[in-house]
């Protein structure tokens, strides 16, 4: 599976697959709604396929069941408007307009209809109507600016489509066609230049564009899935799931080997997991101080191999602060980075279970004091993995695709001096390359990947600006609202309360308030529901905060609550399914000390492993996502390699 742009991404249409929902117990009027909703998902995944026919049937089919299901009839527009059936898309966009005025789908494709039979005026009332919904939509915009040129309409051309430009600078359909609107009102110069900046962006073939066919045609042109989210098709009742305390069973024996790290508030040790022998489940690497091991994970229970790994059996000169993993050298074997206070070393996987220090042949430079956090990402998608490192500001290494790396960091305009301590890599916009959330002492920042090897700080723009962010250090990220865009979980060790960063699917954050004193925290599906739950650790305990769609539940009762004496010092979190049984398992420490919580219960429902192979290039599928369908549900999941760890180390739906 071919990489090379950074992001993979795969849809997996799972329409067979059915998720244990214990039908058996529920009245005949939530069957026909999860039937409904499955036959809407079902047109969607035919959509994709461009099976045009096939996919209006399966909407009505929806509609049939469930004739107030709104989303199933936007779909039956869209998949008319595809086919083509112009006077029946109509028919069904008029209808689902009225029944959610504020939706933006049928406006749209009502516009592009409208557009199709040469009525302007009726196409320019319709993307406008998109406007007020989402007035930075590139579609709209897009669209827009052509109407208003056909009229010869310029200022309104060029306005609409600067807003355009703005949003989505790599988008070539938005170039091309403000640089010929800024031509023709007689604005040569600048003209000339957006065309220049359009012909080496398509010599490149980095840009984006928009076309006539399903999924070119703009984000509101798309049908829309359900996501078992919905109201009605959530199962709020707590299940009968539980962490147990399996330390003493699953991690080797610490007798004579570890000693406590220094008490300080920046350190807690390190805890990773990752294959490293490719035998398809999650070994684990830990450190503590300047005490490191690797273990393999055989059948659920971990084994002390450090002997036999090469470099990584040599003691440290100074105590770990992060360790990542990630293919740097497309070889097909994970390798290590791990930092330290004031250096760091990069572990080639020699493939037979020993790892080589490979630090100053691949002329990695020491990293900026007081450096906590770092991640693999391919900022410049050019198929290989960059790293990047955050302490008292940023040390950017680019990699060279020779095993060696260089400073970039003022080439990409990484020049805030703020003390960094989260980095998470990820596509907040959706604009298919890698953005990076960032969380510093000082403030929240969030880079927006300009695709010209730099990147902006879009924050304040976003809803991330606010003071009430300052000194979140501890962040979770994953699409918790299932609108297909990232969304966070911002708190600290000493913070009384912590936020809820949910998108808007506008490419804007709402904040609401979260539960906070978290030192550590990840989304992880604990119940296998398919939404999405908050595990944190804070106040000597692991939370656990249950999601039922539109509100959460605490169920931190049903977990151990005394792993740790009572702190609120950082800790290390990892989670995975360790032991094979389909659900996700944990991994954390705190000073001196690792445990490991197995899940019980969680695989009651099903689950679907998804392991990512890069054929050519990214062999490790850093910065993927995978969607993956199954009856009423839809979920999201991103891949990423950062310390702290934001997410899962491993894909289960």
């Amino acid at each position: 599976m071919n990489t090379k742009s950074g992001l993979l991404l795969l849809a997996l249409f799972v329409s067979l697959l059915t998720v244990a929902v214990h039908r058996q117990n529920e009245p005949a009027k939530r069957n026909t709604r999860e039937d409904a909703y499955r036959a809407n998902n079902i047109g969607v995944a035919l959509l994709e396929q461009f099976k045009y026919k096939e996919a209006a049937d399966s909407f009505r089919r929806a509609l049939q069941l469930e004739p107030g299901l709104t989303l199933a009839r936007i779909n039956l527009g869209i998949a008319l408007f595809n086919l083509p059936d112009l006077p029946g898309a109509q028919k069904e966009l008029q209808a689902a307009s009225v029944a959610d005025p504020a939706a933006p789908q049928p406006q749209y494709v009502l516009g592009l209809l409208a557009k199709t039979h040469n009525r302007p005026e009726e196409a320019i009332a319709a993307f406008q109507k998109v406007l007020r919904v989402d007035p930075n939509d590139v579609g709209a915009n897009v669209n827009l600016g052509q109407l208003y040129a056909q009229q010869r309409k310029y200022p309104e051309a060029i306005a609409a489509l600067r807003i355009a430009v703005a949003a989505e600078p790599y988008n070539a359909t938005a170039l091309y066609n403000l640089g010929t609107a800024l031509l023709r009102s007689g604005q040569r110069d600048e003209g000339q230049r957006l065309i220049a900046q359009f012909q080496e962006l398509r010599q490149r073939g980095t840009g984006t564009t928009l076309g006539n066919n399903y999924l070119e045609q703009g984000r509101y042109a798309e049908a829309i899935a359900s996501t078992g989210a919905e109201p009605g098709l959530v199962d709020k009742r707590t299940p009968e799931v539980v962490f147990r305390d399996a330390t003493a069973a699953v991690i080797p024996p610490t007798v004579g080997w570890r000693v406590p790290a220094p008490f300080n508030q920046r350190n807690a040790g390190v805890a990773l997991l990752f294959d490293y022998d490719l035998d398809g489940d999650l070994d684990l690497f830990e450190a503590s101080g300047t005490k490191q091991r690797l273990s393999r994970n055989d059948h659920g229970k971990f084994t002390d191999v450090t002997a036999q790994a090469g470099a990584l059996a040599k003691e440290a000169s100074e105590s770990a602060t992060a360790a990542i993993a990630g293919d740097y050298d497309n070889d097909g074997r994970p390798d290590l980075f791990v930092l330290r206070s004031g250096t760091s070393t990069l572990y080639h996987n020699d493939g037979n279970g020993s790892f080589s220090d490979v630090t100053a042949a691949a002329k990695i430079p020491a990293p900026p004091k007081e450096a906590m956090t770092a991640a693999f990402v391919d900022v410049d998608h050019d198929g290989d993995l960059d790293i990047l490192i955050g302490g008292q500001g940023y040390l950017l290494l680019r990699n060279n695709g020779d095993r060696t790396f260089s400073d970039q960091t003022t080439a990409a305009k990484l020049t805030d001096k703020v003390v960094v301590r989260a980095i998470v890599p990820t596509d907040f916009d959706n604009r298919r390359d890698i953005d990076l959330l960032v969380a510093a002492d000082e403030k929240i920042s969030l880079w927006r990947n300009m695709r010209d090897g730099t990147f902006r700080d879009v924050a304040a723009e976003v809803g991330l600006g606010g003071d009430e962010l300052k000194g979140k250090t501890t962040v979770a990220a994953a699409d918790v609202n299932k609108d297909g865009f990232t969304d966070f979980y911002f708190s600290s060790p000493g913070a009384l309360a912590g936020f809820f960063a949910l998108s808007t699917g506008t490419e804007r954050f709402k904040l609401s308030p979260a539960p906070g004193k978290s030192s550590a925290a990840q989304f992880v599906d604990y119940d296998n529901d398919g939404l999405l739950d908050l595990i944190s650790i804070g106040l000597g305990q692991i939370s656990v905060l249950r999601n039922t769609g539109d509100a959460w539940t605490e169920v931190t009762s049903k977990p151990p609550s005394q792993f740790e004496p009572a702190m609120t010092l950082p800790s290390a979190l990892a989670s995975g399914d360790i032991d094979g049984d389909g659900d996700t398992d944990l991994v954390y420490g705190v000073p001196g000390a690792l445990r490991a919580a197995l899940n019980d219960g969680g695989n009651a429902n099903r689950s679907v492993r998804i392991v990512l192979k890069g054929r050519v290039s990214n062999r490790s599928a850093v910065g993927a996502k995978v969607e993956l369908r199954a009856g009423s549900l839809a979920q999201k999941i991103e891949t990423s390699s950062a310390s702290p760890a934001p997410a899962p180390a491993d894909i289960v739906f």
